[in-house]
């Protein structure tokens, strides 16, 4: 059970991660279409949409977990 949870986690965490990418970008050609922001970068709003950032956030997370949660168990570790 946990190793198909644990790859489903970070597929659809992956999914989620390529679907802030795009929308970032996305967010900035509509800047570009409506002059806001010019091709060299001047006049630039550097800060996009909050479920960007959202989205990048919970995406993270599931990423992580599903790799946490795919090591299993630690060993201990003899020194000597």
């Amino acid at each position: 059970v946990m190793p198909s949870l644990s790859f489903l986690l970070t597929a659809v965490g992956a999914v989620l991660m390529l679907h802030a990418a795009y929308s970032c970008m996305h967010y900035r050609s509509l800047l570009q279409d409506m002059d806001l922001i010019q091709e060299d970068g001047q006049n630039e709003y550097p800060i996009p949409p909050m479920d960007i950032y959202v989205e990048v956030t919970v995406s993270f997370a599931m990423i992580l977990f599903g790799e946490l949660i795919s090591v299993g168990s630690l060993q201990s570790a003899d020194i000597f």
